[in-house]
């Protein structure tokens, strides 16, 4: 693929927006789509900075993951708190590392991040690591966090979660129109 500048979860976008009259869908691979030409067309920037807006407006998430040990391959929710998001469309969490959610992020590191209020919702993909980085630890930590990690931000046990989004949908209905947002990241 070619590096647009873009962010990693942001290249190659297609766009789906819907408003209440009018549904827009573009296909999977071609870049085609089924689009009512009446519809003002909106601009990356536009929507990557309707997106950061709604992942402000977000303090939690639910962090979903493969559940390893599960027989029947289930997979497990929890509400997390949301430490930050960047610019490159990663989202970050503090655990502990004794947390089973490690192991089901070790084993499978695809992982679903869902937030929602009464008329905004995001859902994200994307892969999910463990980082034990002290200095990426000072930067995100929060005097909330003494709740879980005693210690401090030298507590041994507390990692951070980083979400690599490679995949990006919302819906904010808080406007005057609704809104539906398809972000994907291009094939390597």
């Amino acid at each position: 693929s070619i590096d647009t500048g873009a962010p990693r979860w942001a290249r190659a976008v297609e766009f789906v927006g819907c408003v209440p009259e009018v549904l827009m869908t573009a296909s999977k691979s071609n870049g085609a789509s089924n689009r009512d030409e009446s519809v003002t067309k909106v601009s990356y920037a536009e929507k990557k900075a309707h997106l950061d807006k709604l992942l402000d407006h977000f303090k939690t998430a639910f962090l979903v993951s493969h559940a390893k040990d599960d027989p029947q391959s289930h997979y497990h929710a929890r509400p997390m708190g949301v430490l930050d998001h960047d610019d490159s469309g990663d989202l970050w969490f503090a655990t502990s590392i004794d947390s089973p959610k490690i192991a089901e992020i070790t084993a499978d590191p695809k992982v679903l991040v869902t937030m929602q209020d009464d008329r905004r919702f995001v859902c994200l993909t994307g892969r999910a690591e463990v980082v034990r980085d002290r200095r990426k630890i000072d930067e995100l930590w929060s005097p909330a966090l003494d709740v879980w990690f005693p210690e401090g931000k030298d507590d041994p046990s507390l990692a951070l979660i980083r979400v690599d989004t490679n995949e990006a949908t919302f819906w904010d209905n808080s406007g005057l129109k609704g809104l539906k947002y398809l972000f994907q990241a291009a094939a390597a």
